[in-house]
């Protein structure tokens, strides 16, 4: 028998027609020692046994049995039959998805989503294409919420002061108990995310008069609200990107993030389409001031890099040049600035020259004094009702994290969030969890994996097991103010409350059926449906 070649014999010139590939340099190079090493059928040692002495052998065999289950006769791979319906659900065929409309709860705007379920189980989200807000499109945050109902990680039972875990019906009760021991409130103090819920907002100001002297604060580590409490406590600030041919972006990124990057995407996508020349003459054109590289900067025609800190004084010189060109005056000093002037010049003259077509945004990050200017930029521009709306909300009036802390109550409820992980550390919130004599904690995962349960527990404080959007009954509104419902996919996995129901417990009203408030706050709202 003939040895075997394991390489490839050399091609001749003219029977090379195409690229020549080659996988190693020594191969490309045909070096002697790449001829010699493929025409070898194993390396050097490859053929050559080692000696095997007892202890090796005992090793290798024990391993060997071990992993073939000899060691292990005992343990049996479970055995797990699924079992079918006894009484199968309505419009319910296996293989076939079924969709329900309901939306995802944000801090300032809820989401209108279309949530595809197998079999009743949730398993992916989209945009709900009847509703004019998102169309098809939702956020990445929305798509990845449907993995939070079925995260390991979360918490699964309530636990009571004394370390056990109680039921739901159990921690209603210990609910009941602890608001009829708070008295008027003294020494109560609430603490919550914010939130666009007309319910939620309702069953506060029922907490808020059977607690009078009790605090009501919201905190988000990322607060998106500054621009509109530059305004008023309940005034939002509503761009119309779809409206807008100009648009100045100051140190935000409405393309890649925010409760408006849905509509944002959708409209500045749209706007920038032309398939014709007089198309393009028409098309937005964008200019962006960051302090990051954002998507909103890499869209823009016109990129201005700036540190953050400058954001206060590029507005202060906008809102002179933008004045000067309209006509208008202003008392504002003018600080100096470390960039071409001739940038802010053009810009202005742009925006001027499309008044009532231009839009100038603002990072909700930056300070009221710059959303101040932006509110006065976008008024000489005639941008007002036009290309930026302002909508009244009827949130209720919180207090902040930093006034709840000043305060030191004595008696602390923590709806949701992680305030001992995310609060700022010089606040020393965590002083003032260790410092209460009561407390009760509503949150999504335990002490495990979650800073402020494990507080609550340490504290023996009463931990409620939260149940996930897609299991609970609320509603919101969205960024025009428009109503739209939260209605569950699937009964909770797990003995777990809502926000909701935990409030109306709170609130002594008798009736904790998250589904009733929600529905009677609707009949207020539509005017008696």
């Amino acid at each position: 028998m003939s040895k075997r070649v394991f390489i490839h014999p050399e091609p001749k010139v003219g029977d090379v027609t195409g690229p020549s590939y080659w996988r190693s340099l020594e191969e490309r190079n045909k070096s002697p020692e790449f001829r010699t090493r493929a025409e070898r059928e194993f390396l050097d040692g490859a053929s050559t046994l080692s000696e095997v002495d007892r202890r090796s052998f005992l090793a290798l065999m024990g391993a060997s049995f071990g992993l073939a289950g000899l060691g292990l006769s005992g343990c049996r791979e479970p055995r797990n039959h699924t079992l079918p319906y006894a009484k199968t659900p309505e419009m319910t065929i296996p293989g076939i998805p079924t969709y329900y409309a309901s939306s995802f709860p944000g801090e300032y705007a809820n989401q209108p989503i279309l949530v595809e379920t197998q079999q009743h189980r949730p398993t992916k989200i989209e945009g709900n294409p009847s509703h004019a807000a998102s169309g098809t499109a939702s956020s990445k945050v929305a798509q990845a919420s449907v993995l939070g109902l079925y995260d390991p990680d979360r918490a699964t039972t309530s636990v009571g002061v004394n370390g056990a875990p109680i039921s739901s019906a159990i921690v209603r009760d210990a609910l009941v108990a602890f608001a009829k021991d708070a008295g008027t409130g003294t020494g109560l103090a609430f603490l919550a995310r914010p939130s666009t819920s007309p319910t939620r907002a309702h069953l506060v100001s029922l907490i808020k008069q059977r607690f009078p002297q009790a605090i009501w604060a919201e905190y988000t580590p990322v607060d998106q609200g500054a621009g509109d409490r530059a305004l008023g406590e309940n005034v939002r600030v509503i761009p119309d990107f779809a409206a807008a041919k100009r648009i100045l972006a100051i140190d935000v990124d409405f393309l890649g993030s925010g409760d408006q990057q849905v509509e944002a995407t959708r409209a500045y996508a749209a706007a920038r389409r032309a398939d014709t020349p007089e198309q393009a003459k028409e098309m937005v054109r964008l200019y962006s001031v960051e302090s990051l590289f954002t998507l909103t900067g890499a869209a823009a025609d016109h990129r201005l890099p700036l540190e953050s800190s400058q954001m206060a004084a590029f507005a202060a010189q906008l809102s002179a040049e933008v004045m000067r060109l309209t006509g208008g005056s202003s008392s504002i000093a003018v600080p100096k600035l470390d960039i071409d002037p001739k940038w802010i010049a053009e810009c202005a003259a742009d925006l001027v020259a499309r008044r009532g077509q231009s839009l100038v945004v603002a990072g909700a990050h930056l300070p009221a004094a710059v959303h101040q200017l932006v509110a006065q930029v976008n008024q000489q521009l005639n941008a007002v009702g036009k290309t930026v709306r302002y909508h009244v909300t009827d949130r209720i009036p919180a207090s902040t994290i930093a006034q709840l802390v000043a305060a030191k109550p004595k008696k602390l409820v923590i709806l949701g969030g992680n305030p001992v992980f995310d609060a700022p550390a010089d606040l020393g919130f965590s002083n003032i969890v260790k410092a209460t004599t009561s407390l009760v904690r509503l949150g999504g995962y335990g002490p495990d994996a979650d800073e402020s349960s494990r507080l609550t527990r340490d504290q023996k404080g009463l931990f409620v097991a939260q149940s996930h959007y897609l299991e609970a009954w609320s509603d919101g509104r969205t960024l025009d103010g428009t109503y739209v419902p939260v209605q569950p996919m699937i009964a909770p996995l797990y003995d777990t409350l809502s926000e909701l129901e935990v409030l109306a417990a709170l609130s002594g009203s008798g009736n904790t059926d998250a589904l009733h408030w929600v529905t009677e706050k609707f009949n207020l709202i539509a005017g008696g449906f």
